[in-house]
C-alpha cells in the first residue's frame, strides 16, 4: 500500500504488526490516517473500527481488503471507515 503512495508526500509511516501495536500507534497520536485490512488476526478490521469510534480516537480509517463479503462495503461506512480500496492496489 504504501508504495502507491507519492514518494514526495512530506509524511511519516508506521506500520503495526496487528492490532494491538496498530491501537497503540494511534492512541500515541500517529495515526492520522489509517490503512486498515478487513482480516487480521485476534481482532478483525471491523473490531478495530468499532475501538476506533467508541475510544473517539483521531483518526480516519481507509478500510483495504482483497476479501470483500457481500455488505462489507455498508458495514465499514457505518463504523465511519471513510473509505473502502479493493486489494490489489496498485499506483497509477
Amino acid at each position: 500500500m504504501t508504495r502507491c503512495l507519492p514518494a514526495d508526500w512530506p509524511i511519516d509511516i508506521s506500520y503495526a504488526e496487528n492490532d494491538k501495536e496498530g491501537l497503540e500507534i494511534i492512541r500515541a497520536g500517529k495515526g492520522q490516517l489509517v490503512f486498515l485490512d478487513l482480516n487480521m488476526p485476534v481482532m478483525d478490521g471491523y473490531d478495530v473500527l468499532r475501538e476506533i469510534q467508541s475510544q473517539d480516537l483521531p483518526t480516519m480509517a481507509i478500510v483495504v481488503s482483497g476479501d470483500v463479503q457481500e455488505g462489507a462495503y455498508a458495514r465499514v461506512k457505518q463504523l465511519d471507515a471513510r473509505e473502502f480500496i479493493h486489494e490489489p492496489v496498485s499506483p497509477v
